[in-house]
């Protein structure tokens, strides 16, 4: 099914049915995912999971599982504010590309020490909109060597804190897709997105098992 809408994606170039045309859902964050999905396998991958929880500081839940297709299209949207709400305090998202992402495909961007606790959490652009703040209202506080353009080829993993400004650029040629993981502690400020049909057998180790506790 997902590798119909890649292709359905690739070929019309956009789908009328999701909420923002230039984006195509491939795995919704909303749909349940099956216990043997190669992507709940690789999201409660035991390296990952330590990896996310020595950022953190204490053993992360998997709070959701995604995968969209950019394509050229109505523009960026802006950085994500702090002032918006967030899934937790911490927030580590993993991002995945499936394809090579240049300066033209829209890479994830993001300010460093942004993030709450951060060098520079302090620091709150003015912005009218309540959860995005365009690039103008941005670069009034964060010149623009601040800013970090994630590159790279397919497979290229970013980890990051998205409490903090970040966002995804523009796709000017091409396309950007990829997948994401959200981890967040087991309490969230956000309601647990992820749902799944049957509970994995292969999961061995009690990190993997707090990750998906209820």
């Amino acid at each position: 099914m997902a590798s119909k809408k890649v292709q359905n994606a690739l070929t019309n170039g956009r789908n009328s049915g999701e909420h923002k045309g230039y984006l195509i859902q491939i795995v919704n964050f909303n749909d349940p995912i099956d216990a043997d999905h190669p992507l709940l396998r690789l999201a409660l991958d035991e390296r990952l999971l330590n990896m996310v929880a020595a950022y953190m500081g204490m053993w992360p839940q998997l709070h959701a599982i995604g995968s969209w297709l950019n394509s050229p299209g109505s523009g960026r949207q802006g950085f994500s504010a702090v002032a918006s709400r967030p899934e937790d305090l911490k927030t580590v998202k993993v991002f995945i590309y499936l394809n090579d992402v240049g300066t033209k495909q829209g890479p994830f961007s993001f300010i460093g020490g942004s993030h709450p606790l951060g060098a520079d959490c302090e620091q709150l652009p003015e912005h009218k909109h309540p959860r995005r703040v365009l690039d103008h209202e941005m670069i009034k506080t964060f010149p623009e060597e601040r800013l970090t353009r994630c590159t790279g080829p397919a497979g290229t993993m970013i980890m990051a804190d998205t409490v903090g400004y970040h966002c995804g650029g523009q796709v000017q040629e091409g396309h950007r897709l990829l997948v994401t993981f959200t981890y967040t502690s087991d309490s969230p400020q956000e309601k647990r997105k992820l749902t799944l049909t049957g509970q994995p057998t292969w999961r061995g180790s009690p990190i993997q098992d707090f990750a998906l506790k209820n």
